[in-house]
């Protein structure tokens, strides 16, 4: 019977043993769970601010992007406003000067006019006199500065014009 008695001793100790053994090895699974957990969850912390840093940085670009483009059109708005206005000037500048050149043309052709008819009496002048005869020539003709004297009072600016050209 000692025997059965240390048998049964044996086995009493082997299944203490066993049962110590699953114990032990399920509080190691436990234990290097809760590490993977602790690992999975610093994982998931370190993403989640790469992540949050890094739609910050292309939110930053962005509004970086925008700001940029907003200050642009603003320039560009300015510009064009300031184009438009000397446009309206220019405008203006141009018709004033088309006018001056306008009146300037009438005067010259009022000027040609008067000289032509100038012209022509004097031609009727020689070509009426007598042959033989001799017209008496002053200085103005000499110099070839004959003007007509009622146009030459009635506006100096328009002698100085006959005179130019």
């Amino acid at each position: 019977m000692s025997e059965a008695v240390l048998n049964s001793k044996v086995e009493a100790i082997v299944n203490e043993y066993n049962e110590l053994l699953a114990t032990q090895l399920e509080n190691q699974k436990l234990y290097f769970e809760s590490l993977l957990q602790e690992v999975k969850e610093e994982s998931e912390r370190k993403i989640s601010k790469a992540v949050q840093k890094a739609n910050s940085l292309k939110q930053q670009r962005i509004q970086s992007k925008i700001d940029r483009c907003k200050k642009e059109k603003k320039f560009l708005d300015d510009l064009n406003e300031n184009l438009v206005k000397n446009e309206e000037i220019w405008k203006a500048k141009v018709l004033d000067i088309e006018e001056r050149e306008k009146k300037a043309m009438r005067m010259m052709d009022d000027r040609v006019e008067d000289l032509e008819k100038q012209l022509r009496d004097l031609m009727v002048c020689l070509e009426g006199g007598k042959p033989g005869e001799q017209l008496p020539v002053s200085d103005e003709i000499k110099k070839g500065t004959v003007f007509d004297k009622s146009k030459e009072s009635s506006s100096t600016s328009g002698s100085e014009l006959g005179r130019d050209a």
